[in-house]
């Protein structure tokens, strides 16, 4: 017996060193801030705090910060990054530059630990960090996945987000490596150290063809139908005398259906110039779009469906539409409508845009690579530049998944000269040249 407590003692004692170098699954420390200092979500006054970590993931850590009064709780995620050198004791790691004039704090070092946590922070927050320190920030973009963009992200949220490296880098107008009339822009590039598997947005690409050519169609042949009627009522005719009440009768008939054809052809025209007036009151709307709004990335109330979110400008082809909140039939015969689940303009991920290829999206059968494309809100102008085209069947969903930059993409129905529901569809690939609104201001 005191053989195999002997063993047992010496097993703790062979052991202990390296449990401990590993360091408890969940960590905690206290700390004290003698300056504000901001963390993801939260800005820190002075006072005592508590950091500890609620789960660790293949690819992130989920870490809380706890105020002693009980007035602050901010739940944030974090990256290990080995990069990073660890200071000699348990605490937090600053960023060398502040932003905005504030101090953001970098990470933190758990006593033990194999290396630093970085914190993630908001898309808006991570711009300022990265447009004052040079050197790649973690960043989120909940909104642009469908989330929430306050501090209530459940831990399954923070799970499924999609991690970004946001940097500031030269830009020119064809992209990365033009340097002639490079300007500084906000980069983003997707973090890839784990691979997630990504729900498809929607089932089936949206369907695209509109019905007002056939309205068109139909109230001209109404009109040249009623053309030919009267012309044919206006030509003498000479009957005998046993016809003549059958002519009557046909001739009446023939009225009764000129009528129905020049109220057909009325209906017709005037369903056109509803829409038509509709379109046009939404590009006015749209056009008001475009002042600027400080820190402001996405829209603190989700917009309903028809309402004007935006606009999308292609210079190269003149081309100018609303950007509508949804893409049901009443929103893509007011503008272009974005596809609920992707990123909104100049959001960390992919923006869906579909348009009628009778309308709006009629000059993308003109698009070329490197012609830009400007999205505009009301947090400013995001500029793209057009990669790629491509026609797809509808089933053919994968266009939207999140790439490993933010990119645009536009859909619309293929052929373009088809009359009714075409079997394909267009699509136009852009990447974003910078996340941070206005920051290509001048494209050639």
């Amino acid at each position: 017996m005191r053989l195999k407590a002997l063993i047992f003692c010496a097993s703790l004692c062979l052991f202990s060193p390296t449990v401990w170098a590993a360091g408890p699954a969940t960590p905690a420390a206290d700390f004290t801030i003698s300056n504000p200092s901001h963390i993801p979500g939260a800005t820190l006054e002075p006072g005592s705090y508590t950091i500890h970590v609620v789960s660790r993931l293949s690819d992130r850590v989920i870490l809380k910060v706890d105020s002693v009064k009980g007035d602050v709780h901010s739940t944030f995620l974090g990256i290990p990054n080995g990069n990073i050198q660890k200071p000699s004791a348990s605490g937090p790691v600053r960023w060398a530059n502040p932003a905005d004039g504030s101090q953001y704090l970098k990470g933190w070092y758990f006593s033990g630990g194999s290396s630093v946590i970085e914190f993630v922070y908001p898309k808006a927050e991570a711009v300022a960090i990265a447009t004052s320190n040079p050197a790649k920030v973690p960043a989120v973009d909940p909104g642009s996945e469908g989330k929430v963009t306050d501090n209530t992200l459940s831990q399954e949220d923070m799970q499924l987000l999609t991690l970004w490296l946001l940097s500031l880098e030269q830009v020119g107008p064809s992209g990365a490596g033009d340097t002639a009339s490079a300007k500084p822009s906000i980069k983003a590039e997707r973090y890839t150290q784990v691979a997630n598997v990504q729900k498809p947005v929607i089932k089936a690409l949206p369907h695209t063809a509109s019905r007002i050519p056939l309205v068109w169609l139909l109230g001209f042949c109404s009109f040249f139908r009623c053309g030919a009627s009267a012309t044919d009522r206006a030509q003498p005719y000479i009957l005998s005398e046993s016809r003549v009440v059958a002519a009557g009768v046909d001739m009446r008939v023939l009225g009764y259906a000129e009528r129905l054809l020049w109220t057909c052809g009325l209906l017709c025209v005037g369903y056109c110039l509803v829409l038509g007036v509709q379109a046009k009151e939404t590009q006015r709307l749209a056009e008001r779009i475009g002042e600027p709004l400080p820190a402001r990335i996405v829209p603190d109330v989700a917009p309903a469906a028809g309402d004007v979110i935006g606009r999308i400008e292609i210079p190269a082809l003149a081309l100018s539409a609303p950007i509508t909140a949804d893409y049901d039939k009443d929103s893509l015969h007011r503008g272009v409508g974005h596809i609920p689940g992707t990123a909104v303009p100049g959001g960390l991920g992919t923006v869906g845009l579909a348009g009628h290829r009778d309308s709006f999206f009629r000059p993308l059968r003109r698009v070329a690579a490197k012609m830009e494309v400007r999205l505009i809100d009301k947090s400013g102008t995001y500029h793209y530049v057009v990669d790629s085209t491509e026609i797809v069947s509808p089933d053919k969903v994968g266009v939207l998944n999140i790439a490993s930059r933010p990119e645009l993409t536009l859909i619309t129905c293929f052929p373009f000269d088809y009359v009714g529901a075409a079997p394909e569809r267009f699509i136009v690939h852009a990447h974003l040249l910078s996340a941070s609104p206005d920051g290509v201001s001048a494209i050639h």
